[in-house]
């Protein structure tokens, strides 16, 4: 009965044993993971283990400041954030890397201090699925536990609903339906608002790391500020050229307050440092 229980524990220990692509790990089946931000890919342990190359392995991705956002691309793929400790804090899937790792900065700027990333070439359902699969089985054989970002009922990184919707400069109709000048259409925008934020993108989602840094800090300041998105060439065709022709500055952000050119994000960085810009935005 001894040489029986003893192939029996032997037998158990070996079936307990993780093959390679194969995700056993009790507390995998214990918790219930949500691979935010994409809630329609809720049910992730259900798939098949990935077939990307091991280069897609976690720890084989490197860990870079969120600082150099800038140099990461807008592809598809998983990504890693940890804190300012080195802690992961959330493993996520996105079709947009870089846009996605800008949220989180601007939602949870205290624990989205570093990443890693890793881009796909094959974006397909499946394959995101199990590549946020890998990276979360080795987060766990690693640290033993789930990233607390990825527990059940924590909604910090979801992406934020509502906010104030960007103006629309024109009618979607083209410059040739206008019946007066562009150019006074924007004075008018930038005479009837106290703040207005001319950016390349949108106030959730901002398409660079200048227009990020100055939706990041007038938000801070204030709920009640307008955004003009730039890059939508079908409601603001050509207010990208015409805003810096009105402000005769040549890049973008720009930023007006009480009707009156304030600057680009170098200027805005430097108000923000000084504490000049909390009076100058203050009702």
């Amino acid at each position: 009965r001894s040489s029986s229980r003893s192939s029996s524990r032997s037998s158990s220990r070996s079936s307990s044993i993780r093959k390679p692509g194969a995700y056993s790990s009790p507390l995998s089946r214990r918790l219930r993971l949500s691979p935010q931000p994409r809630k329609s890919m809720s049910s992730m342990w259900s798939v098949s283990a990935s077939t990307e190359p091991s280069a897609a392995k976690l720890a084989g991705a490197e860990l870079m400041s969120v600082s150099a956002i800038d140099q990461v691309s807008d592809d598809a793929g998983i990504y890693a954030v940890y804190d300012d400790t080195d802690t992961l804090r959330f493993i996520g899937i996105t079709m947009k890397i870089a846009s996605t790792v800008r949220m989180h900065m601007r939602d949870v700027p205290d624990m989205a201090k570093q990443i890693r990333y890793f881009k796909t070439e094959n974006p397909t359902k499946e394959t995101l699925q199990n590549l946020w699969k890998d990276w979360m089985q080795d987060a766990i054989e690693e640290s033993g536990s789930v990233p607390d970002g990825n527990m059940k009922g924590n909604t910090k990184w979801l992406p934020k609903k509502g906010g104030k919707p960007e103006l629309k400069v024109t009618g979607g109709k083209g410059l040739d339906d206008l019946n007066i000048p562009l150019k006074d259409i924007l004075n008018k925008i930038v005479a009837e608002h106290k703040i207005v934020a001319f950016i390349k993108g949108t106030r959730m989602e901002p398409q660079c790391g200048f227009s990020y840094q100055m939706v990041t800090e007038l938000t801070k300041l204030t709920t009640e500020f307008e955004v003009v998105n730039v890059l939508d060439e079908v409601y603001n065709p050509g207010v990208r050229d015409a805003v810096k022709e009105m402000s005769d500055w040549p890049t973008i952000p720009q930023l007006y307050v009480d009707g009156e050119f304030v600057g680009g994000s170098d200027i805005v960085l430097e108000m923000v440092a000084n504490d000049e810009l909390r009076s100058l935005v203050k009702p």
